[in-house]
């Protein structure tokens, strides 16, 4: 989580900070609740449907959906994954290197 928002509130200049921070924490929150409402809803139709199948068995019904939703999950997170490998630029930005060269250059330190 912590290189995700650094990647989403490095590019910007300090007085940006603030509010590259808060619309990444609102983008969090949003896409937390909806995903998690997206896999409930896609492992309650699984279910339901297993149980149509299968009514005297509501437990394997459940392990279906379960299933489901994994598996949908499982395929977001690859899709996100290939998504930022092509989206995201190569290399280190700042990082070590960064807090080494303000470090060693005492003008560059911003004291407020």
């Amino acid at each position: 989580m912590t290189p995700a928002v650094a990647a989403a509130t490095g590019g910007g200049g300090e007085e940006d900070a603030g509010a590259a921070l808060a619309g990444v924490n609102a983008v969090t929150q949003i896409g937390g609740s909806i995903g998690t409402a997206l896999l409930n809803s896609i492992a309650a139709t699984a279910a339901a449907a297993a149980l149509r199948e299968a009514p005297a068995d509501p437990g394997a019904a459940t392990v279906v959906g379960f299933d489901a939703a994994l598996l949908t999950a499982v395929g977001l997170l690859l899709f996100a994954a290939v998504m930022v490998a092509l989206i995201m630029p190569g290399g280190r930005r700042g990082g070590a290197t960064g807090l080494q060269e303000r470090a060693q250059d005492p003008a560059r330190v911003n004291v407020r």
